[in-house]
């Protein structure tokens, strides 16, 4: 798979459940406050994934004194990996899918790894849980206690039940949304027979069951969403019978999972936005703030439209107060805060003073990345005149002001703006573009003078997301050990797992061994033998082992001599390269082209040539099918997305090149014999 279908991949997968998981633990930070800039340096921890592609590492989660992310490797694919803070350390837990298969990139076939692509981490008891597709259960509910012996599947929820692409493979549960209360772990999945509903797990295949199945049907319109935990409760939004949107109250049981009283809406789209503060759980319906401890729901009053857009950015806890984003009727969306009264529901400052019946003036202003740091609030806002810069609020119109002015002069500028990715100890860490370095890692400690460049990883204007447009400007980064890690792009290596740390405090050997081919068909040599060998070595004393490839296919394991078999009367090339005892790979591995020219045997009887018909029936029934197989990845790309109206459209058009196909391939039955 090309690395711009992986990440297209990878944004897909992120909206089963969280997006791109960033820590925002506050831990002590092992620099002392206010250090010198150059006391940080960006440092490499592994380059897991040897090239320019990189590995793309993702979904970072502590657990065990370990940090676990999924990354992409050329020989496993994307999968869980574990990581100490070392380069040797830093280590694939298990292949979930193994095996390969047959990617096409323009117009080159080549064998790539399966992956099992995990998604959702979450700690709960003791052990980390995910969603995973081994290939063989389609995507399910996974665990794992950090060995390759200890990752296994919890449940096969949808057990029985195939996809709509073919009917054959498994369609899998698409567990997301993980969420501890009590002594269980609650999520959604779609089991084939229920839809889309609450689950919990307490880490058994037996333990693993449906809370209640709300609304009886196999399909749910919108899905379940924004599964929260207040009090003791469990709460969510689903559909009812009728189609409309409703939050329900769960304990666990199937008796106590009902209606919780709170305002539903019509569509997704008007789904309430529900915020746990302690006990209760405050809902903003687009109109009004309602809150309720499980027993009694109280209409606060109105309050501004704030939206669920996939987390809680858009909305944060400090101390009793809730601040959030909310689009009042008189500027656009605004900075607003709550207690839980109507009295005590406010916009802190007026930001962005647009025109509220002008959607373009006001559409797309939004303030989000809510993060806070001690008793203040950060986030990101444009306040018309400097475009999206950082800011900074302690609940007061007065003490609300932008920090910094990273990007002068860049009004308007979208994606230009910061973003956040974790505060450690007393500092903030950021990426952001001043407009002649690209995108890299800024900290500050809430002054415009505190708030400086840590470090140039990436020389140039494609900064340390390498250039990536977009929504791939988003780096994902965690704290962990009293470090910022994050996924960075030097230039040289793609997106590989780095950290800041100073340079008395290394992670250890990141340099790569060097390899050579020793002995075996010379460069542009032709051999009469479908089998040849290679004798090849390494420099460097700690060289554990190598990986050998013929052509396209995956490296795998080999020692010198490696004899290769089976070739084909063409042109080859074989690649070696070394692995240290690190675990750093050759990202050059050394290779030689040659030429095989096995004697062609002696012709046999000719085969009858086939009907003049024959030739644009096959070729019309290979377009056909090309057409359903298209059809086929079209429909797996929406039901990721979890949008009814795309998945629809995608068996619409999966039904209608069916229907196509069937015709071509009957009359090329009937045209070849």
């Amino acid at each position: 798979m090309s690395p711009a279908a992986r990440r297209r991949t990878r944004r897909a997968l992120s909206r089963i459940g969280v997006a791109a998981s960033v820590a925002a633990a506050a831990l002590t930070c092992p620099y002392a406050a206010g250090a010198a800039d150059d006391d940080l340096v960006p440092q490499l921890v592994k380059d897991i994934a040897p090239g320019p592609d990189g590995s793309w590492p993702d979904e970072f989660v502590t657990f065990d004194g370990s940090m676990y992310f999924a990354a992409f490797d050329d020989v496993a694919g994307t999968e869980l990996w574990r990581s100490d803070g070392t380069s040797a350390g830093t280590t694939l837990v298990k292949d979930i899918a193994p095996g390969s298969t047959t990617c096409t990139d323009e117009d080159r076939s080549y064998a790539c790894p399966i992956s099992s692509w995990p998604t959702n981490l979450a700690v709960f008891g003791g052990a980390l849980y995910f969603s995973a597709d081994d290939g063989s259960h389609g995507r399910e509910l996974w665990t794992s206690d950090g060995t390759a012996a200890g990752t296994v599947l919890v449940k096969d929820i949808s057990a029985g039940t195939t996809s709509d692409e073919d009917g054959t493979r498994p369609a899998g549960s698409y567990p997301r949304s993980f969420t501890p209360m009590g002594g269980a772990l609650y999520f959604t999945a779609d089991d084939g027979g229920h839809g889309e509903e609450l689950w919990r797990t307490d880490g058994t295949e037996s333990g693993t069951v449906l809370v209640k199945d709300v609304n009886p049907a196999t399909e749910s319109w919108a899905g379940v969403g924004q599964v929260r935990a207040a009090g003791g409760y469990v709460y969510y939004i689903s559909d009812r019978a009728d189609g409309r949107r409703e939050v329900w109250r769960s304990d666990g049981t199937a008796a106590g999972t009902v209606p919780s009283g709170l305002p539903g809406g019509s569509y997704y789209a008007d789904d309430p936005y529900l915020v746990p503060v302690g006990d209760t759980l405050y809902a903003f319906t687009g109109s009004e703030l309602w809150t309720t401890d499980g027993t009694t729901v109280d209409d606060v009053g109105p309050a501004p439209a704030t939206r669920d857009y996939g987390g809680a950015s858009f909305a944060k806890v400090l101390g009793d107060t809730v601040f959030f984003a909310g689009h009042g009727p008189d500027g656009g969306n605004e900075l607003w805060k709550t207690d839980g009264t109507a009295p005590g529901t406010v916009r802190v400052k007026d930001l962005y003073a647009g025109d509220p019946d002008d959607e373009e003036d006001t559409d797309g202003k939004f303030i989000s990345q809510f993060r806070v740091m001690g008793d203040v609030l950060y986030f990101v806002a444009d306040d018309v005149t400097h475009g999206r810069e950082l800011w900074r609020s302690d609940g007061t119109e007065a003490g609300t002001a932008m920090v910094k002015d990273i990007h002068p002069n860049e009004a308007g500028a979208w994606s230009n703006g910061p973003e956040i990715l974790a505060v450690l100890g007393t500092e903030l860490y950021l990426t952001a573009d001043d407009g002649s370095r690209g995108r890299e890692i800024w900290r500050s400690d809430g002054t415009a003078a505190g708030t400086v460049l840590v470090a140039e990883l990436n020389p140039g204007s494609a900064g340390v997301a390498g250039g990536s447009g977009g929504w791939e400007e988003s780096v994902a980064a965690s704290v962990y050990d009293g470090h910022l890690y994050f996924g960075g792009d030097d230039g040289q290596r793609g997106r590989e797992l780095w950290r800041l740390g100073s340079t008395a405090d290394s992670p250890g050997d990141v340099t790569p061994p060097d390899t050579a081919i020793a002995a075996g068909p010379a460069a542009g040599s032709v051999s009469t033998s479908s089998s040849v060998s290679f004798a090849f070595t390494a420099v460097g004393d700690d060289t554990t082992r190598f990986q050998c490839r013929i052509d396209d296919q995956l490296f795998a394991a080999c020692t010198s001599p490696h004899t290769a078999t089976g070739l084909g009367s063409t042109t080859h090339t074989f690649e070696v390269r070394a692995v240290d005892a690190s675990g750093n790979i050759d990202p050059t591995p050394a290779a030689r082209t040659f030429t095989v020219a096995v004697p062609t045997p002696p012709a046999g009887p000719t085969s009858p040539t086939p009907a003049p018909a024959c030739a644009p029936a096959t070729s019309a029934a290979a377009d056909a099918a090309a057409d359903v197989t298209k059809a086929k990845k079209r429909l797996t790309r929406a039901k990721r997305s979890h949008s009814a109206p795309k998945i629809k459209k995608a068996r619409k058009k999966l039904k209608k090149a069916k229907a196509a196909a069937a015709p071509a391939k009957a009359a090329q039955a009937a045209a070849c014999g």
